[in-house]
């Protein structure tokens, strides 16, 4: 960044002096100094004379610069990748950084200079990898349910709260008649930015009912011969859906 410039080599003669012409430069290049010569009006002229003035363009130091990848889990914030120690004079701007969602990002850092004075600088990548989240499901529980049979259908649930974003389907619940039934609990969430949601399991019971048959009666009887049939039978109403035969 400092001005560089030629100059004669040797002494003049008395009377002799020396201009220059496109000298003192500062950037990198390669420039033409001419040297004019004004002499005593006793002599000849002094032709003027030329000479390369090259300035090569230098190197920054980018032994210290540093850009690391980094493996993170999702969170919903913004994750990126920094180059430090950059050298005075050098700035940067990234490609693919800035990243919300689960993947893996190849971010690339584009480096900004004096490039009419400085070798060029390449660019550089480093990777960011956002794993996907777990669900907290501590919260959730899904136990069997014990059910007597009444002609409605019954279920089981789960409880607790679930995660924002996540909701819950049910297979094989519902049931009306008596039986054991193995209930699932599937769950739905964001399958880009989280880990699947293990299904759970239950046992959902219907246990058969007891017919209320305390008005039913069946009576023992005594009759006496007369030639005609004699019969025995229930007496009160039977609950619905029984019906009854006699030996």
């Amino acid at each position: 960044s400092t001005k560089k410039n030629l100059a004669i080599e040797g002494n003049l003669p008395t009377g002799v002096t020396v201009t220059y012409k496109n000298n003192e430069k500062t950037n990198a290049g390669t420039y033409t100094v001419t040297a004019s010569f004004t002499v005593d009006g006793n002599y000849e002229e002094i032709p003027d004379m030329t000479a390369t003035l090259t300035i090569n363009k230098a190197t920054y130091d980018m032994s210290a610069v540093d850009f690391s990848g980094k493996t993170v889990t999702y969170n919903g914030n913004v994750h990126s990748l920094e180059v430090v120690n950059l050298p005075e004079g050098v700035t940067v701007e990234y490609e693919e950084n800035g990243q919300i969602n689960a993947g893996r990002y190849i971010v690339t850092a584009n480096f900004i200079y004096d490039f009419l004075n400085y070798n060029e600088i390449s660019s550089i990548q480093a990777l960011l990898i956002i794993n996907k989240a777990t669900y907290n499901m501590d919260d959730i529980s899904f136990v069997g349910g014990n059910f007597t049979y009444d002609g409605t259908p019954k279920s089981i649930y789960i409880t607790g709260t679930l995660p924002t974003g996540v909701n819950v389907t049910y297979k094989n619940n519902a049931q009306t008649n008596a039986g054991s039934y193995t209930v699932t609990a599937e769950f739905t969430g964001d399958t880009d930015n989280y880990n699947k949601i293990t299904a759970r399991t239950a046992t959902l019971l219907i246990n058969k009912a007891n017919y209320n048959m305390s008005f039913v009666r069946f009576t023992s009887k005594s009759f006496v011969y007369d030639g005609t049939e004699k019969s025995l039978a229930i007496s009160g109403t039977l609950p619905t859906g029984v019906s009854v035969s006699y030996a």
